[in-house]
């Protein structure tokens, strides 16, 4: 971090670009132990790096590229070029090992969330034009050029739950809630007919039996043929003891009705019971087809063995005689509510202020997803964005002490607002983003529906569904009382009288009628036990 932000890209040499190449991320790690060595001025680590930023060996992305490197003729597009994405670059890695000799004829689209790792890559790799951002938003900007145009995607994708971003991309079909099968889906999808795509997942993707990874394994069968997939060992990642799957697959062009009866081994989860010469290792334990791989897996499942080399990829055959027709989008385009434009927004300002202007416009949306109280978006959002904040906050201090976003807030520029709504003068966070918040469906019932439940619930002597016990505003038994007396419905005569004062935080208000015109209200009102 130190040579990266002491000297211009243009000016490292070669011993400095391979002193940055050793940059590992912060997976695993204490970012609070070493602040006080960042560099000054330069982007410090986002905390969702303690999760996501484990970075691929290069012993794998080396055999990974001895492997494809014989199929690049034939991927080649016009030109004699093969377009290649790598959608969560890191430091480029994979990259590095796919250039040099028997590589030029690959032109690199890359992408990296991380500020950090996004200007090490920079600075390692002046000549590649890198997009800063999730990437969800580069699919929003130019995923309809590419589409259908990749030769290559390779990736080893964050494998925890998406955040803030999962709304960034507008087609709802790619709504995934694990990141790992969003960039897996969306990124495969882009591939031009029989382009490859080589990902380093989690092994609950193949084995995994649970309706969740069924289901995305359909997804993915019916548009791409799975033509080899090898189980690592599990120590490739230091510190963290996961289970991966290195997968190679190619586009079908288009997208089958039903799965293919060969590929019906492979839905079931039993590719490696099939091929079992693919696990390169010896297993350990048992495999509950976890792909949370930011936690412990469960049954102590380890693939023992260390790293050697890949076999030579012999890829299945695939179905010749099988009916491929274009896929047609049913998904509705994702709601923008008060979301705004963050390429227009943050249109040149500095680093500093970009970002903050854009996490301003995401505290918009989130609030107003918090507001709307009509689905579980903010829980999504919330994790990400809490983050996004904290490491703000850390890197560049209290926002409050910043001239040049109040400067922003006088030109009327809405995300610079809105992130200096989102802390306290202090510098701590507001209470409405200091915790996850929690989602309490609102009850959606007819008025008259929530007044027949309460009675029914009180004359049965039952605690209703709100864990309440409800009593009418009419008199009813009394705490000893040696009778009891069943509430009517029937309106009161003559002026109705008001309900006693709720002793509840709660109450609920339901009109009933009679069917006469001379109907009036009926009050209900919740109280809690004890």
């Amino acid at each position: 971090m130190r040579v990266a932000a002491s000297t211009p890209p243009d000016r490292l040499s070669a011993t400095d670009r391979r002193t940055l190449a050793g940059y590992s991320g912060w997976g695993g790690l204490s970012i609070a132990k070493a602040k006080s060595q960042f560099p000054t001025g330069f982007p410090a680590p986002e905390v969702r790096g303690l999760i996501h930023e484990y970075y691929t060996p290069s012993k794998v992305t080396a055999e990974v590229a001895r492997v494809v490197r014989p199929l690049l003729p034939e991927l080649a597009g016009p030109g004699g070029t093969v377009l290649a994405l790598e959608p969560a670059a890191g430091i480029g890695r994979f990259i590095r090992s796919l250039s040099g000799p028997g590589f030029e004829s690959i032109h690199w689209l890359t992408v990296e969330w991380s500020e950090l790792s996004a200007r090490m890559l920079q600075a390692i790799r002046p000549d590649l034009a890198v997009y800063n951002g999730p990437f969800e938003r580069w699919v929003r900007e130019h995923g309809d050029e590419y589409a259908g145009r990749l030769n290559l995607v390779v990736a080893n994708p964050p494998y925890g739950a998406r955040g803030a971003s999962i709304t960034e991309d507008p087609n709802r079909d790619y709504r995934e809630k694990q990141a790992y099968a969003y960039f897996l889906r969306r990124s495969l999808d882009l591939l031009a007919p029989n382009g490859l795509g080589v990902f380093l997942i989690p092994a609950g993707f193949l084995t995994g039996r649970g309706a969740r990874n069924q289901a995305l394994r359909e997804k993915v069968l019916k548009r791409h043929h799975l033509s080899a997939a090898y189980r690592l060992p599990s120590g490739l990642f230091p510190g963290a003891e996961v289970v991966v799957d290195l997968l190679f697959l190619r586009s079908r062009g288009g997208t089958f009705d039903e799965i293919d009866a060969a590929d019906r081994f492979i839905l079931e989860g039993r590719y490696f019971e099939e091929f079992p010469a693919h696990i390169l290792g010896t297993e350990v334990g048992k495999d509950a087809g976890d792909d949370d791989q930011t936690r412990k897996p469960r049954w102590g499942y380890q693939v023992v063995g260390d790293f050697v080399r890949l076999p030579d990829l012999v890829e299945r055959q695939v179905c010749s005689t099988c009916v491929v027709r274009t896929p047609t989008s049913t998904a509705k385009p994702a709601r923008t509510g008060v979301a705004r434009s963050v390429s227009d927004a943050t249109k040149g300002l500095p680093p500093e202020l970009a970002a903050a202007v854009a996490l301003g416009l995401r505290v918009d949306a989130y609030l107003a997803a918090v507001a709307a109280e009509d689905s579980r978006e903010p829980e999504h959002l919330w994790h990400e964005l809490h983050d996004a904040l904290t490491a703000w906050h850390s890197a560049h201090g209290n926002p409050w002490s910043s001239r040049r976003l109040h400067v922003l807030v006088k030109k009327g520029v809405t995300g610079a607002e809105r992130f200096l709504s989102a802390f306290e003068k202090s510098g701590k966070l507001i209470a409405g983003l200091r915790a996850k918040p929690v989602y309490q469906p609102r009850y959606r019932g007819r008025p008259v529906a929530s007044a027949r439940s309460a009675t029914t619930a009180c004359s049965r002597r039952r605690t209703s569904p709100l864990g309440c016990r409800w009593r009418s505003g009419w008199r009813g038994r009394r705490a000893g009382a040696p009778t009891r007396r069943r509430p009517s419905l029937r309106p009161r005569r003559g002026r109705p009288r008001s309900p006693p004062r709720a002793t509840s935080a709660q109450s609920v208000h339901a009109a009933t009628s009679s069917g006469g015109p001379s109907s009036a209200p009926v009050a209900l009102r919740c109280l809690h036990d004890g």
